[in-house]
C-alpha cells in the first residue's frame, strides 16, 4: 500500500491541538463549509517510481526534467489518490466504513512536482444522513507554497453503517 505519510503523524496534533476527529454525523454537519488545511508535505521520487511500477503510469517527466516540465512531475492520479490518506487522518465515522466512492469532478490545474511542498485542503461541501449510511461530498484541493491550486476534486463518499447505530 502506498503511504504518503503516516496517518498517526503527531504533526496534526501540533497544528490542530483542539481539532476533534470527525466521528459522527453531527461532527460532519458542524464542519460543513469550513476548510481543514493539513500540514504541507512532499511526494518523493521513490513514491512516484513505485506508483509508476504498480500502475504502469511511467513517463520521462515523472523521473526527470523535460521540455514540458522543469522538474519531475507527480502522476495526476497519484496526487488524486492521496485524498484517501488525508481523509483517513481527519475522519473516521463510528461503526461505518466509506465503502462507496464516486469522483464527481477532477481538475489537474498545474503540475505537482516531486519534492515540492503541497498543502492538502479538505472541505465538506454537504453531508446527508440516510437510514443505513451517510453521504458526504468532499472538496479536495492540493495547493503549492504560493497557495495556487494544483489539483481540485469533488468526491462523494458513502459511509455504510457496519452495526446498529443511533442518529447523531
Amino acid at each position: 500500500m502506498l503511504m504518503f505519510c503516516q496517518p498517526s503523524d503527531s504533526r496534526l496534533e501540533k497544528h490542530f491541538p483542539t481539532m476533534q476527529l470527525l466521528t459522527n454525523f453531527t461532527h460532519l454537519q458542524n464542519q460543513t463549509g469550513a476548510p481543514i488545511v493539513l500540514p504541507a508535505e512532499s511526494i518523493h521520487l521513490s513514491t512516484v517510481s513505485l506508483f509508476g511500477e504498480l500502475t504502469g503510469d511511467r513517463n520521462d517527466h515523472n523521473t526527470e526534467a523535460t521540455q514540458k516540465f522543469v522538474r519531475p512531475a507527480v502522476q495526476g492520479f497519484l496526487s488524486l489518490s492521496l485524498f484517501a490518506d488525508f481523509h483517513k487522518r481527519i475522519c473516521r465515522i463510528e461503526n461505518a466504513d466509506p465503502i462507496n466512492v464516486r469522483i464527481i469532478e477532477t481538475r489537474f490545474l498545474r503540475p505537482v512536482y516531486v519534492d515540492e511542498p503541497i498543502t492538502p485542503k479538505l472541505t465538506i461541501k454537504s453531508a446527508e444522513q440516510k437510514s443505513d449510511h451517510i453521504v458526504v461530498i468532499w472538496k479536495y484541493e492540493l495547493l503549492n507554497t504560493a497557495s495556487k491550486k494544483l489539483v481540485f476534486a469533488e468526491i462523494e463518499l458513502r459511509y455504510y453503517f457496519t452495526t446498529n447505530h443511533t442518529h447523531q
